[in-house]
C-alpha cells in the first residue's frame, strides 16, 4: 500500500483517483469478456455444434444406406419414408426440440437400377437457413458402389441454448467481478480515509507532543520534521530543519550508531540514554525512544526524547551520596573493628589478671571484688559481642559455618555449662530431645548455640521460680533434610501482646523498668532473629503476663553421618595435655603476662615475641610445640609471620601448628589467617578453658599423643 500512498498523497485527491482506477477496471474487465466471447468462445461453441452435428449424421447414414441396398434390389419408398420419418421424429426428451429438421438425398438410379422419381429426394421441413448441414455418401453395405449422397440439416436450437448459457455465465462473470471491485473498491477508499485520518492525527499528537519529536531518514540523516517542544529544546526554526542533519545534535557519534544499529535490528529502541548538544556548549542528557515507520513510501525513523538532565545530576549526586555511604560504613566497620581491638585488648589483661588472682589465697571479701569484677567484665564482653555482631549483620559480613555435629553432644554440653546459673537461682533447667531427632546434623552449630544460648540466659534472666525447659522436635522431613523446632520456656515475668510486636527489634525490651530491673542492652533477641533468618529460620514467641513465655525457632538441617572428630565445647573443663613448649607472640606486656601465667600455671614451658619477626627467629632458635600469634603486631602482623613459617625450609619446624589470637575475626581476616595456613582460632578475652581447649583441638588433629 506504501506506493499507492505515496501516489495519492500526490495527487491530493485520494477518492477521484480511486473511482477513476474503478471505472478503469471495469471497463478493462468488460471488454476482456467481450473480446474472449467474440474470439474464443462463440467460434469454439460454433465448431462445436458442427461437430455434433456431424457425429449425429454419421449415426444416421448406415440405416438409410441400408435401406437402398435390400436384396431385391427394388427397395420400396414406404420403407425409406419410413426411416427418414424415424430420424426426424427424433427429439430432445427435455425440451421436446428435433435434433434433424430436413434430409436431402441425392441418388444415382442407374446403380440402384431404378426409375428415375420412384424415391422421395427431399423430406422434413420446407427450408432451415440457420440448421448445420452435413453431406455425406451413401455406399451399398454389400458391394460397396457409391448410391448417391445424404444432406442432414441438423437443427441449431442447442448450439442456440448453449450460447445464450454461456453468455449468462459471462454476464454473471463479469457482474461478480465488478461486485468484487466496488468492494475493494470501498476497502480500499475506507483504508485510505482512515490512514488519512490516521495520519492527521498522527500529524496533530507529533505537532502537540510536549516532547521533543524527530522525524529523519536512516539513510541520509536527513531531518525531515520536528515538533514545537524539539525546536525549542534545540533551538532551531523551521528554516533550519531543512538542512540539518541528526549528527548536529549527537554529542557522541558513537550514540547514533548504536541507535540506528538498534533500529535495524529490532526496528525499535526503548529508553536509550545518551548526551545531545542543544546550543553550541550546552550540553544535555535525554533518553529517547525509537522506531522505524512508513512515510511518504520511505523508511523513516521517529524518535521520542525526554530530557533528563535532572535526574542525571540527582543521580550522581546519590551516586556521590552512596559512595559516601559507604565509605562511612567501611569507616565504621574499621573503627568498630579496631575498637574491639582496642577494647578486647584490655579486657584480656583485666580479665585474665582476675583469673590468675582467683586462684590465689583471698580472703572472703577479696573473693568477693574479684568476682564483682570478672561479673562486670562479662557483661561488658557481652555487650561488646552483641554490638560487634549487630554490626557485622548489618554490613552484611555474618559469617555461616557449615560442619558436620553432634546435635546431642552439643546440647548437653550447653546445658552443663548453663547449670550452674539456674542452680545460683534455684530454677531447674531440663531438656527433651524427641527421639525422632537426629544426632548427627550438618549446619553452622556455632549459631545455633550462641541462639539457645542468648534464648535460655534470657529465660533464666527473667524466671525468678520455676523452671526452664529446653526442647527440640522434629516437624517434618525432606530426603536428607529435617526441619527441627528449638523452643525454650520459662515460668516467668511473661510479655504482653503490644511489647512482643518490637521484641526483636534493635534495643527494645519489653518495659524500661526491665532495663534497671534486670540490665541488658536489648539487642540479643535482635540479633538472634538476624541469624535465624540467615540460617534460612523462623523464629517467634507465645506468652503471656505473669505465666511465662515460649520462645522458639524452626529451621532446616541436613542429616549427617557420624564422623569421628574430637569435639570439646567452649566452657567444659579443659582435658589435660602433656607439658607442651608455646611460643607467644604478642605486643602487648600485659597480654603476654596473663598467657604466661596461665600457660605455666598448667605445667607448660612458655616464649615471648613482641612482634612477628621475633616469633620466626625465636621459633628458627627453640623446639617450639605450638604457637599463639597475635594478628595485629607492629614491624611484621601475624598473618605475615605464619607465612614466612609455612615457607621454612625445615620441614618441622615449617609445620608446627599456629593459633591466631584476634579480638575480632572478619571475613576477609579468616580468609587470610587459613590461607596463611594458620590452624585455629582464640579470641581475646578468653579463660584458661577455652585456651586449653583450642590446645587441645588444634593439636588432636596433628598429633592425638599430646592428649593425656
Amino acid at each position: 500500500m506504501s506506493r499507492f500512498q505515496q501516489w495519492f498523497q500526490a495527487s491530493g485527491d485520494a477518492q477521484q483517483h480511486l473511482a477513476r482506477l474503478f471505472l478503469l477496471l471495469v471497463g478493462g474487465v468488460l471488454l476482456l469478456i467481450t473480446g474472449y466471447w467474440l474470439m474464443v468462445l462463440e467460434p469454439q461453441l460454433h465448431e462445436n455444434a458442427r461437430s455434433n452435428a456431424n457425429v449425429l449424421a454419421q449415426s444416421h447414414v448406415k440405416a438409410i444406406a441400408d435401406v437402398l441396398s435390400e436384396n431385391d434390389r427394388h427397395p420400396k419408398p414406404e420403407h425409406l419414408n419410413q426411416v427418414l420419418d424415424e430420424i426426424l421424429i427424433l427429439t430432445e426428451q427435455a425440451s421436446g426440440k428435433h435434433f434433424v429438421q430436413r434430409i436431402e438425398l441425392e441418388l444415382d438410379y442407374d446403380v440402384l437400377g431404378m426409375q428415375s422419381g420412384l424415391i422421395p429426394m427431399q423430406r422434413g421441413a420446407a427450408a432451415c437457413v440457420e440448421c448445420f448441414v452435413t453431406t455425406l455418401p451413401l455406399y451399398d453395405s454389400r458391394s460397396r458402389e457409391l448410391l448417391g449422397l445424404v444432406r442432414f440439416y441438423a437443427s441449431d436450437h442447442f448450439y442456440r441454448e448453449l450460447s445464450s448459457s454461456a453468455r449468462l455465465h459471462l454476464l454473471l462473470a463479469a457482474s461478480l467481478v465488478v461486485i468484487i471491485l466496488s468492494l475493494t473498491w470501498h476497502l480500499i477508499a475506507g483504508m485510505m480515509r482512515k490512514i488519512r485520518s490516521n495520519e492527521r492525527t498522527l500529524q496533530s499528537l507529533f505537532e502537540a507532543s510536549p516532547l521533543p519529536m524527530v522525524l529523519t531518514r536512516p539513510d541520509s540523516e536527513q531531518v525531515l520534521l520536528v515538533n514545537q517542544a524539539a525546536m525549542d529544546y534545540f533551538k532551531v526554526s523551521k528554516d533550519d530543519i531543512s538542512n540539518a542533519r541528526t549528527g548536529d545534535f549527537y554529542v557522541d557519534k558513537s550514540d547514533q550508531l548504536h541507535i540506528l544499529e538498534e533500529l535495524q535490528r529490532h526496528h525499535q529502541i526503548d529508553q536509550y540514554e545518551f548526551e545531545v548538544r542543544t546550543a553550541p556548549g550546552n550540553n544535555r542528557w535525554v533518553t529517547c525512544s525509537g522506531k522505524i515507520i512508513d512515510y511518504k513510501g520511505l523508511p523513516a525513523v521517529i524518535l521520542g526524547l525526554t530530557d533528563v538532565s535532572t535526574f542525571k545530576q540527582n543521580q550522581q549526586a546519590l551516586s556521590l551520596a552512596r559512595d559516601a555511604a559507604e565509605a562511612a560504613d567501611q569507616a565504621k566497620s574499621e573503627f568498630l573493628a579496631t575498637m574491639s581491638h582496642e577494647i578486647r585488648t584490655p579486657m584480656n589483661g583485666i580479665l585474665g589478671m582476675v583469673q590468675l588472682l582467683q586462684r590465689t589465697p583471698q580472703n572472703e571479701q577479696q573473693s568477693g571484688y574479684l568476682n564483682a569484677i570478672a561479673t562486670s567484665g562479662e557483661v561488658l564482653l557481652d555487650l561488646l559481642n552483641d554490638i560487634l555482631d549487630l554490626s557485622k549483620i548489618e554490613a552484611g559480613k555474618l559469617e555461616l559455618s557449615l560442619t558436620d555435629y553432634d546435635l546431642h553432644h552439643q546440647l548437653d554440653g550447653l546445658l552443663i555449662s548453663l547449670s550452674e546459673r539456674a542452680r545460683r537461682k534455684g530454677l531447674e533447667l531440663s531438656m527433651e530431645i524427641a527421639p525422632d531427632v537426629p544426632s548427627w546434623l550438618h549446619g553452622d552449630s556455632k549459631r545455633i548455640r550462641q541462639v539457645l544460648i542468648n534464648l535460655i540466659g534470657n529465660a533464666l534472666k527473667f524466671t525468678e521460680s520455676g523452671s526452664v525447659t529446653v526442647t527440640v522436635e522434629k516437624l517434618q522431613s525432606a530426603g536428607d533434610a529435617v526441619e527441627l523446632q528449638f523452643a525454650v520456656q520459662d515460668t516467668g515475668i511473661g510479655i504482653d501482646v503490644e511489647s512482643q510486636k518490637h521484641l526483636f527489634e534493635n534495643f527494645s525490651q519489653s518495659d524500661s523498668s526491665i532495663s534497671r530491673r534486670y540490665g541488658g542492652s536489648g539487642l540479643g533477641l535482635a540479633i538472634c532473629k538476624r541469624l535465624i533468618h540467615a540460617m534460612g529460620g523462623v523464629i517467634g514467641l507465645d506468652s503471656e503476663p505473669g505465666q511465662g513465655s515460649r520462645f522458639f525457632f524452626n529451621i532446616w538441617l541436613r542429616t549427617a553421618e557420624q564422623v569421628a572428630t574430637y569435639n570439646i565445647e567452649e566452657d567444659s573443663a579443659p582435658v589435660r595435655l602433656e607439658p607442651l613448649s608455646v611460643l607467644v607472640a604478642e605486643d602487648v606486656l600485659i597480654n603476654r603476662h596473663v598467657v604466661r601465667s596461665l600457660l605455666e600455671s598448667e605445667g607448660h614451658t612458655v616464649f615471648e615475641a613482641v612482634n612477628g619477626m621475633e616469633a620466626v627467629t625465636s621459633l628458627q632458635q627453640n623446639d617450639i610445640d605450638v604457637i599463639l600469634m597475635d594478628l595485629h603486631m607492629p614491624e611484621m602482623d601475624g598473618i605475615t609471620a605464619t607465612r614466612e613459617i609455612r615457607s621454612l625450609t625445615d620441614p618441622m619446624k615449617a609445620q608446627v601448628p599456629v593459633i591466631a589470637l584476634t579480638a575480632n575475626i572478619l571475613q576477609e581476616e579468616t580468609e587470610n589467617c587459613r590461607s596463611a595456613g594458620m590452624d585455629g582460632f582464640v579470641m581475646k578475652p578468653f579463660t584458661i578453658e577455652k585456651l586449653l581447649n583450642e590446645l587441645s583441638v588444634v593439636l588432636q588433629k596433628r598429633d592425638p599423643t599430646h592428649l593425656n
